[in-house]
Order: C-alpha cells, then structure tokens, then sequence
C-alpha cells in the first residue's frame, strides 16, 4: 500500500480486529480512499488499428508538500470536476477542483476539513445541474470522539454554492448514483453491535434530505463495503458491488436493489477474487463490473455471468462505456513503476486497445476508486503520482480514436399519389297525372201506344283519372385528384469514426 494510505489501513485493521479478522497483509484496499496496488509485470500492447486512446491534456496539482489525491470527475456544464483530498492541514480534506474541459485549466478551488481525521472525497454523480458527491472521514484510533463518518455533497458547477451533509452512520460513504432526481449514495455501515461493516445505501432527495435506505443483512463473517453504485438499463434495479472480506481473503459481493422501495432482490456471489471496484451497464441490460485484481464480468439481467476475462497485472478502478466499447482505467507495473493505464474493449470483452498514460513520469502513478466520465469520444480520469517526492494529483482529459458512431441521414422527397373516386348519386320523382273524358251517350226510346212516338235522350257524363309515375335516376360521377405530400426516408449509416 502507498505511503499516503497507511494510516487509512490502520483504521480499518481496528474494525476488522474488533471481529477477530486478522490476515490484513492481503486487505490492502479501503474503498473510501485506497489505491489498490496488487500489481505484477504486464507487457505494452499496441493499439489495435485505429482504436486507441490520445491525451488531449494533463493537469497537475500539489497543493501541499504531503500526499494529495484525486479519486473521480464529473462533467457539469462545461466544467470537469475533480474530487479528492490534500493534505494542507497535515491531515486529509476533502478537496474539489473546477477545471476548463477544453484546456484543464483550474477555475476554482473548494477545500473543506470537517472532522479530526482523514478526509476525502470518492465518487460523483450528476442530476439537475450539480454533481453529487459520496464522501468520508477515516480516522487511523476509532473512538465516541472520532469515529468514521459518511457525506454527501451537493456541489455547483462554480464552487460557489457547497453543501456538506453527515448522512449519520458510522462508516464511509463511497460510491453514488443518480436517477429520476433521486441521488443514492452507498458503502459500509458498521454496526457496533455486530462490529462488523455491511452494504448500505441513502436514497437522497436533491436537497441531501433522505428519503429512504437500504442496509444489507450482511454476510456471516465477512465485512461488506459497496465500492460502486449503477442502474441496471433494463430493469431499472440499483446494483451494488463491493467486498466480502475475512480472514480468509476477500471475494467480490453484488446485492441487486429496488430502488423505489430500497428492499434486496437479490445477492450475487460470482466468487471472483479481489474487490469490485467499478459497475456500469449498456443499453441492452448488461452490467459490466471490474476489480483490482484484473478480472472483468458480464452479467445479464438476472446476475447470471455471461463473460469473463482477466487482465493478468492490471489493477482496475474505473470504467464506463464509450460508444460502442468498453474504457476501464487502473494502474500497472512497467518500465519499473507503476502507471495509469486504459484499456479499450469490445462487449464481448476482447481487448482493442491498450495505453500507458504516465510513461513519461518517472516516479509510481496510481488510480483510486471512483468514476471516470465519459462525454461523447472525451474521457475525464483522476489520479496521483510520486513525480514530486509525494502524491500529487493527476487530471486527464483523453480522446477516444476509432468509435463506431451511428449516423442517420434523413431526407425528404414529394411523391405524387393519384386518387380515383367514383360518386353514385340515385334521385327519386314522382309525377302524378290527372286526365280528364268526357262521353255523350245518346239513347233512343219508343213508346208503344195508340200514338207512336220515339224520343231521343243525349246524356254527357265526365270521367276523371289520376296517374301516378315515379321515375328513379342514377347518375355516377368519377373524381381523378393528384396529391403531393412529402415522405420522410430515413438511412442509417454506423461507421468507424478514427
């Protein structure tokens, strides 16, 4: 373990010694603040093609002449913020630095000591305009007057508007999401009546009220730290992945969490060595995690695994997707030091490509907990070296070579549609007719008596007729209309961006 974490490690040899776990030599990692140094030889790959990794810039600060380090950044309207601790009052604080996206310069500057230990900031998240911040202060001689303590931080883009809050439990807060303007911050809570540590998580309102919390039922025998918090795209479950450690080693731990009632549903042990440090998850449901030890997984939805490599050496910190590959970020030994390496991979997890960030620095170079922030093909990384005789901070901005990007091209054209209707239009009339015939009738009539006579009668009679005729027509007209309307084509093209 680097010098500047020692006493971190001491604090935490108190708890585990509390509960009788000995076999500390082999638990060099607190997640608050532990650069993980488990390292070994690992040879420089060259870039694969036209993947790879450029470093646009490199900011450095050494803010006091003991040991400072940046864990995270977070991009917030056009400013990187950087997260971690100096050493100014010869102990830890948290430390904050705004930094220009395009050039690195430093634009602002928060430090802030609020307790009488080591102090320092892990991981960050962004919702509604400020970055979110889990934080926490160790102490090296747990007591009722200086006991470790969990913070959140809500933090501006300036600087100007800080809110510190003590979320209350005993232990550290290391690790913070954001969804749905909730903001969820986890790690280890120690129970003094267990004396042991298990997962927790704070849902926080944007304000740090809380809301609600998790608290793992733990692990018989092991103490549980969560490293890293992530939405799973899919199911909208909150996974959790940290440590399970006792005297007998330590193995990754995964809890899976409904984050609308902050209840388990369920623990994954993929009995993988070392600590999960990082988690984040694609578009189809897949949640990649890394660790210290070089190991990377796949799961689905369910926790099942479905892909797994080991990066022999590395020890990994950080990760996220960039485009449609994979950046993970650690530190490595080669050329006689350790350095900040990046390794770019394919989903299916086949390295593309490998650099070395810090070969030009001749002194140890390391990467802590706590995210790195992906912007389109810009990637932001903190960490430390030694160049200076003690830990400085270190600040990259790197640009991705080589991403697939999906362009989509749409155009539009007017077509011409004829349109035939046929109109049938059926009309009914009635035409009444009145005639009129009129008949003389002329009769003749003799009378027989003794004086004949014959008398003619002319009788006229009037005949009236009515005739009634209903005439139905049919007409059928046929309509040609010529429309023009536009039509949307849309073509999708995916290239490889170099």
């Amino acid at each position: 373990t680097s010098p500047a974490f020692k006493p971190l490690v001491g604090m935490f040899a108190w708890l585990f010694g509390m509960n009788g776990v000995r076999g500390l030599a082999g638990f060099s990692v607190v997640l608050a603040v532990l650069a993980l140094t488990l390292l070994s030889t690992h040879g420089f790959l060259q870039p694969a093609g036209a993947v790879g990794v450029g470093v646009v810039w490199v900011g450095y600060s050494d803010p006091s002449s003991g040991d400072d380090g940046a864990q995270s950044t977070c991009y917030v309207g056009g400013v990187v913020l950087v997260f971690g601790f100096d050493s100014s009052p010869g102990d830890f604080q948290f430390r904050v630095e705004a930094r220009d996206a395009g050039s690195g310069g430093v634009l602002a500057i928060w430090t802030h000591n609020p307790g009488a230990g080591n102090e320092t900031l892990v991981d960050c998240a962004v919702s509604g305009g400020y970055a979110y911040v889990a934080g926490a202060t160790v102490v090296t001689q747990v007591s009722l007057a200086a006991l470790p303590k969990a913070y959140a931080l809500r933090v501006d883009p300036g600087l100007r508007d800080v809110r510190v809050k003590d979320l209350g439990w005993i232990g550290m807060a290391t690790s913070v999401a954001a969804s749905g303007g909730r903001i969820y911050v986890g790690g280890g809570d120690l129970s003094l009546s267990e004396l042991r540590l298990v997962f927790r998580v704070d849902k926080l309102d944007g304000d740090l009220s809380r809301v609600s919390s998790y608290r793992s039922s733990g692990l018989s025998g092991h103490h549980l730290i969560a490293s890293s918090l992530a939405f799973n795209s899919v199911t909208g479950h909150l996974w959790a992945v940290g440590v399970a450690v006792n005297d007998t080693g330590r193995r990754w731990w995964v809890e899976v969490i409904d984050p609308s009632s902050m209840t388990l549903v369920k623990q994954v042990d993929p009995k993988v060595p070392g600590v999960a440090t990082a988690v984040f998850s694609d578009g189809d449901g897949y949640v990649y995690v890394l660790g210290d030890e070089g190991y990377i997984v796949k799961f689905n939805y369910n926790g099942d695994i479905v892909a797994r490599v080991e990066l022999k050496g590395a020890s990994l910190m950080k990760g996220s997707l960039v485009g449609d590959m994979l950046i993970v970020a650690g530190h490595e030994r080669s050329g006689g030091y350790y350095r900040h390496v990046v390794y770019l991979l394919d989903r299916s997890l086949n390295v593309l490509a490998k650099s070395y960030l810090s070969e030009g620095i001749q002194a140890d170079s390391y990467l802590g907990p706590g995210k790195l922030w992906v912007n389109g093909s810009r990637v932001y990384i903190a960490g430390f070296d030694r160049q200076p005789g003690n830990y400085r901070w270190a600040v990259y901005a790197l640009e991705v070579r080589g991403l697939t990007q999906t362009v989509t091209t749409t155009t539009t054209v007017t077509a011409t549609q004829t349109i035939t209707s046929t109109f049938t239009t059926t009309a009914t009339a009635t035409v009444t007719a009145t005639r009129t015939t009129t008949a003389t009738v002329t009769s003749t009539a003799t009378t027989i008596s003794t004086t004949t006579a014959t008398t003619t009668v002319r009788e006229t009679q009037t005949i009236t007729s009515t005739l009634t005729t209903t005439t139905t027509q049919t007409a059928t007209t046929t309509a040609t209309v010529t429309v023009r309307e536009p039509v949307t084509i849309v073509e999708t093209v995916t290239t490889r961006v170099t």
